[in-house]
Protein backbone atom coordinates (compact mmCIF):
# COMPACT_ATOMS: atom_id res chain seq x y z
CA UNK A 1 0.00 0.00 0.00
CA UNK A 2 0.69 3.58 -0.48
CA UNK A 3 1.18 5.35 2.90
CA UNK A 4 -1.13 8.09 3.78
CA UNK A 5 0.16 10.94 6.39
CA UNK A 6 -3.00 13.16 6.27
CA UNK A 7 -2.70 15.80 8.42
CA UNK A 8 -6.16 15.21 9.94
CA UNK A 9 -7.80 12.00 10.47
CA UNK A 10 -11.25 12.17 11.04
CA UNK A 11 -13.61 9.39 13.39
CA UNK A 12 -17.03 10.13 13.78
CA UNK A 13 -19.58 7.99 15.33
CA UNK A 14 -22.76 7.98 17.30
CA UNK A 15 -19.91 6.49 19.87
CA UNK A 16 -23.65 5.07 21.77
CA UNK A 17 -21.07 4.01 23.98
CA UNK A 18 -17.95 4.22 22.08
CA UNK A 19 -16.51 0.76 23.01
CA UNK A 20 -12.45 -1.12 22.43
CA UNK A 21 -13.41 -1.64 18.78
CA UNK A 22 -13.70 1.85 18.30
CA UNK A 23 -10.17 2.53 20.23
CA UNK A 24 -8.33 -0.35 18.45
CA UNK A 25 -9.42 1.20 15.18
CA UNK A 26 -7.72 4.50 15.99
CA UNK A 27 -4.67 2.60 17.27
CA UNK A 28 -4.39 0.88 14.16
CA UNK A 29 -4.92 3.98 11.58
CA UNK A 30 -2.44 5.26 13.81
CA UNK A 31 0.43 2.90 13.06
CA UNK A 32 0.04 2.25 9.52
CA UNK A 33 -0.75 6.13 8.63
CA UNK A 34 0.93 7.77 10.80
CA UNK A 35 -1.56 10.73 10.88
CA UNK A 36 -0.44 14.25 12.10
CA UNK A 37 -4.03 14.65 14.50
CA UNK A 38 -6.56 12.53 15.06
CA UNK A 39 -10.11 13.60 16.16
CA UNK A 40 -13.11 11.77 17.50
CA UNK A 41 -15.94 13.42 17.03
CA UNK A 42 -19.55 12.06 18.45
CA UNK A 43 -22.02 13.36 16.83
CA UNK A 44 -24.85 15.52 18.36
CA UNK A 45 -27.54 13.38 16.34
CA UNK A 46 -25.48 11.02 13.56
CA UNK A 47 -27.25 10.79 10.00
CA UNK A 48 -27.83 7.29 9.81
CA UNK A 49 -28.55 5.32 6.04
CA UNK A 50 -31.28 6.31 3.60
CA UNK A 51 -30.80 9.85 4.63
CA UNK A 52 -32.32 9.10 8.44
CA UNK A 53 -31.06 10.06 12.20
CA UNK A 54 -29.89 7.95 14.69
CA UNK A 55 -31.61 8.83 18.45
CA UNK A 56 -28.38 8.00 20.83
CA UNK A 57 -29.83 6.80 24.26
CA UNK A 58 -26.66 8.86 26.10
CA UNK A 59 -26.43 12.97 25.91
CA UNK A 60 -23.90 14.42 23.64
CA UNK A 61 -22.12 15.62 27.04
CA UNK A 62 -21.88 12.53 28.58
CA UNK A 63 -21.05 10.78 24.77
CA UNK A 64 -17.86 13.04 24.55
CA UNK A 65 -17.23 12.25 28.22
CA UNK A 66 -17.57 8.33 27.72
CA UNK A 67 -15.07 9.13 24.34
CA UNK A 68 -12.31 10.38 26.55
CA UNK A 69 -12.21 7.58 28.52
CA UNK A 70 -12.46 5.10 26.22
CA UNK A 71 -9.73 6.80 24.53
CA UNK A 72 -7.93 7.67 27.69
CA UNK A 73 -5.09 4.36 27.05
CA UNK A 74 -4.29 6.02 23.38
CA UNK A 75 -3.93 9.63 24.86
CA UNK A 76 -1.06 8.27 27.25
CA UNK A 77 0.88 7.39 25.11
CA UNK A 78 3.91 9.86 24.32
CA UNK A 79 3.72 9.09 20.52
CA UNK A 80 -0.04 10.06 20.67
CA UNK A 81 -0.66 12.03 23.87
CA UNK A 82 -0.75 15.25 21.47
CA UNK A 83 -2.71 14.24 18.37
CA UNK A 84 -6.00 12.31 19.48
CA UNK A 85 -8.26 15.06 20.13
CA UNK A 86 -11.92 14.11 21.08
CA UNK A 87 -13.95 17.15 19.20
CA UNK A 88 -17.08 18.55 19.83
CA UNK A 89 -17.41 20.64 16.74
CA UNK A 90 -20.65 18.70 15.72
CA UNK A 91 -22.47 19.88 18.72
CA UNK A 92 -22.80 22.80 17.25
CA UNK A 93 -24.00 22.27 13.73
CA UNK A 94 -27.37 21.49 12.14
CA UNK A 95 -29.09 18.25 12.95
CA UNK A 96 -28.64 15.28 11.54
CA UNK A 97 -25.13 15.77 11.45
CA UNK A 98 -23.51 14.75 7.61
CA UNK A 99 -19.92 13.79 7.41
CA UNK A 100 -19.89 15.78 4.18
CA UNK A 101 -20.91 19.32 6.30
CA UNK A 102 -18.29 18.59 9.09
CA UNK A 103 -15.32 18.21 5.95
CA UNK A 104 -16.56 21.14 4.53
CA UNK A 105 -16.32 22.89 8.00
CA UNK A 106 -13.01 21.60 8.56
CA UNK A 107 -11.87 22.33 4.88
CA UNK A 108 -12.68 25.94 5.76
CA UNK A 109 -11.41 26.12 8.68
CA UNK A 110 -7.74 24.11 7.28
CA UNK A 111 -7.50 24.50 3.93
CA UNK A 112 -4.59 23.45 3.60
CA UNK A 113 -4.32 20.12 6.09
CA UNK A 114 -5.16 16.83 3.94
CA UNK A 115 -7.94 15.47 5.44
CA UNK A 116 -9.26 11.31 5.60
CA UNK A 117 -11.84 9.54 7.65
CA UNK A 118 -11.95 6.63 9.53
CA UNK A 119 -14.08 3.88 9.59
CA UNK A 120 -15.42 0.11 10.29
CA UNK A 121 -15.91 -2.38 7.30
CA UNK A 122 -19.75 -2.18 8.36
CA UNK A 123 -19.71 1.31 7.90
CA UNK A 124 -18.38 0.87 4.81
CA UNK A 125 -20.65 -1.30 3.74
CA UNK A 126 -23.51 1.01 4.16
CA UNK A 127 -21.31 4.29 2.67
CA UNK A 128 -23.15 4.29 -0.74
CA UNK A 129 -26.26 4.97 1.29
CA UNK A 130 -24.58 7.77 3.08
CA UNK A 131 -25.14 11.67 2.03
CA UNK A 132 -23.88 12.53 -0.90
CA UNK A 133 -20.46 9.71 -0.98
CA UNK A 134 -19.36 10.83 -3.91
CA UNK A 135 -18.94 14.56 -2.34
CA UNK A 136 -16.82 12.85 0.70
CA UNK A 137 -14.64 11.33 -1.27
CA UNK A 138 -13.57 14.61 -2.98
CA UNK A 139 -12.97 16.16 0.58
CA UNK A 140 -11.51 13.42 2.35
CA UNK A 141 -9.48 10.06 1.59
CA UNK A 142 -11.32 7.27 3.14
CA UNK A 143 -9.90 4.61 5.38
CA UNK A 144 -11.47 1.26 5.80
CA UNK A 145 -10.55 -0.66 9.15
CA UNK A 146 -10.69 -4.64 8.14
CA UNK A 147 -10.33 -6.77 11.28
CA UNK A 148 -7.40 -8.97 10.45
CA UNK A 149 -9.03 -12.15 12.11
CA UNK A 150 -11.84 -11.97 9.64
CA UNK A 151 -11.88 -15.05 6.80
CA UNK A 152 -10.41 -14.76 3.56
CA UNK A 153 -14.14 -15.15 2.00
CA UNK A 154 -15.07 -12.21 3.55
CA UNK A 155 -11.84 -10.08 2.74
CA UNK A 156 -12.94 -10.67 -0.85
CA UNK A 157 -16.43 -10.05 -0.05
CA UNK A 158 -15.45 -6.36 1.09
CA UNK A 159 -13.50 -5.63 -1.58
CA UNK A 160 -15.96 -6.56 -4.22
CA UNK A 161 -18.61 -4.68 -2.78
CA UNK A 162 -16.36 -1.69 -2.41
CA UNK A 163 -15.58 -1.71 -5.80
CA UNK A 164 -19.37 -2.17 -6.37
CA UNK A 165 -20.25 0.87 -4.53
CA UNK A 166 -17.25 2.88 -6.08
CA UNK A 167 -18.73 2.08 -9.56
CA UNK A 168 -22.04 3.09 -8.71
CA UNK A 169 -20.63 6.39 -7.26
CA UNK A 170 -19.62 6.94 -10.49
CA UNK A 171 -16.14 7.22 -9.45
CA UNK A 172 -13.69 5.16 -11.77
CA UNK A 173 -10.09 3.86 -11.08
CA UNK A 174 -8.11 0.90 -10.18
CA UNK A 175 -7.35 -1.46 -7.59
CA UNK A 176 -3.60 -2.16 -6.56
CA UNK A 177 -2.58 -6.05 -6.28
CA UNK A 178 -3.07 -6.26 -2.66
CA UNK A 179 -6.68 -4.84 -3.04
CA UNK A 180 -5.99 -2.71 -0.57
CA UNK A 181 -6.02 0.94 -1.97
CA UNK A 182 -8.08 2.43 -4.63
CA UNK A 183 -6.55 5.28 -7.15
CA UNK A 184 -9.36 7.21 -8.54
CA UNK A 185 -8.80 8.05 -12.43
CA UNK A 186 -10.70 11.15 -11.44
CA UNK A 187 -7.91 13.07 -9.56
CA UNK A 188 -10.48 15.30 -8.13
CA UNK A 189 -11.20 12.00 -5.83
CA UNK A 190 -9.42 10.98 -3.49
CA UNK A 191 -7.58 7.24 -2.55
CA UNK A 192 -9.59 4.73 -0.34
CA UNK A 193 -7.33 2.68 1.88
CA UNK A 194 -8.35 -0.40 3.35
CA UNK A 195 -6.64 -1.24 6.31
CA UNK A 196 -6.45 -4.49 8.65
CA UNK A 197 -7.18 -4.15 12.25
CA UNK A 198 -6.70 -6.22 14.92
CA UNK A 199 -9.86 -4.97 17.31
CA UNK A 200 -12.21 -7.05 18.87
CA UNK A 201 -15.81 -7.73 17.89
CA UNK A 202 -17.63 -5.33 19.46
CA UNK A 203 -20.64 -3.27 19.13
CA UNK A 204 -22.76 0.06 20.46
CA UNK A 205 -26.19 -1.56 20.03
CA UNK A 206 -24.94 -5.15 21.99
CA UNK A 207 -23.14 -2.93 24.78
CA UNK A 208 -26.23 -1.27 25.54
CA UNK A 209 -28.64 -4.11 25.27
CA UNK A 210 -26.37 -6.25 28.00
CA UNK A 211 -26.21 -3.19 29.95
CA UNK A 212 -30.08 -2.74 29.84
CA UNK A 213 -30.28 -6.27 30.75
CA UNK A 214 -28.23 -6.00 33.71
CA UNK A 215 -25.39 -8.04 32.22
CA UNK A 216 -21.92 -7.28 33.31
CA UNK A 217 -19.72 -5.87 30.23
Amino acid sequence: MAILFPDLLIYGGAFDPPHLGHAGCVKSACSILNPKEVWIVPGLQPAAAQLSAKAPKASFDHRIEMCRLNFLDLTKQAALSSRIVISDIEGSMNTPNYTLQTLRALRIKFPEKKLAILMGSDQAAKFSFWHRPDMILEYACVVVARRQTIPPESRDSLFLHADQMLKQMGVSGYWNEKKDLFTPDDKKFQSVFVIDSDVPPAASSTIRTSLGEGDFI
